[in-house]
């Protein structure tokens, strides 16, 4: 029984050990580099992402928001955090990571999406590649914690990997994304004009406004009480309004927060948009500088 019980007590040593070399070596091999589009948490850690003025929201950030664009007319580094299906507290998470690692910007351009804010945190994990490289770390195991799809083994050497054979190959051969920069996911879909109609949105999305921007607040007081807040609602196809924009106007705080409105003349152009919500490369150039371009007349 004894010599069972050793043999055993040296097979788990062994594998723990194996466990933990594997570990070190994918994180050694992976540290700076980007393997999935939407998985930069390696890029903020090797502090490439430092920057003056940084993007946080959905989908709608994440392909909207071009930070070389915004970069290029603000003179100042940007960076986009933008997450694809993760609402406001799951951005401020990975917003809460970015600081771990980079000094606090100047301004941090909140991309105001009824997505976003209803609900305020998603309870299922989609793209769990873009928390592996770093799952341990507090403010990322805070965004995954509790959502259905977590596997609290994860935080052990090498079991973060398990069950993902695609993205560990990836890492290993050194298959780095050569097509984004600074966050932004760019696509050159257009949409098709048959299926080009406005988007309708109900008025009572905004019911969560006011948890909405308390929660964000409460964020910003803690994390990065000197940044200002800049407010942006993208145009969806066809749009005739920035109606979340005019929902968040009496309700600003003038001393740190401000609205930056866009034109709206181009959104009826179907080759902007790859579908009815979402831009496309064209799109996001356009809306990019439009919104440089505001932020500018407002002094930035």
């Amino acid at each position: 029984m004894r010599t069972f019980l050793r043999k055993t007590l040296v097979a788990a040593a062994l594998c723990a050990l194996l466990a933990i070399l594997l570990d070190l070596g994918l994180t050694w091999r992976s540290k700076g580099n980007q393997y999935e589009r939407y998985a930069d948490l390696n890029v903020i850690r090797a502090g490439k992402a430092e920057a003056e003025v940084v993007v946080i929201g959905n989908s709608r950030a994440r392909y909207h928001y071009d930070a070389r664009v915004l970069s290029d007319r603000l003179d100042r580094r940007c960076y986009n955090l933008g997450m694809i299906g993760y609402p406001l507290q799951d951005q401020l998470g990975k917003l809460e990571y970015y600081l771990e690692h980079s000094p606090a910007p100047d301004l941090v351009i909140v991309n105001v999406d009824i997505a976003s804010m209803k609900p305020l945190a998603r309870d299922t994990i989609i793209q769990y590649e873009q928390f592996l490289d770093d799952i341990r770390d507090p403010a990322v195991l805070g965004i995954v914690r509790g959502k259905t799809g977590f596997r609290p083994t994860d935080v052990l050497p090498w079991v973060r990997y398990a069950g993902f054979p695609e993205y560990v190959w990836k890492i290993v051969t050194k298959d780095t994304v050569t097509n984004v920069h600074a966050g932004f996911a760019a696509s050159d879909k257009v949409l098709d004009p048959l299926r080009a109609r406005q988007v309708s949105i109900p008025k009572e999305a905004l019911e969560m406004l006011d948890v909405y921007l308390a929660t964000l607040r409460v964020h910003r007081q803690r994390y990065w009480p000197h940044a200002k807040v800049a407010f942006v609602e993208t145009p969806y196809h066809d749009s005739d309004s920035l109606w979340i924009l005019q929902a968040i106007a009496p309700k600003l705080d003038a001393r740190s927060e401000l609205l930056v409105p866009v034109d709206l003349g181009w959104t009826h152009d179907p080759t902007n948009y790859m579908n009815r919500t979402h831009l496309n490369a064209k799109g996001a150039a356009l809306f990019s500088a439009l919104v440089a371009d505001s932020l500018r007349a407002k002094g930035w």
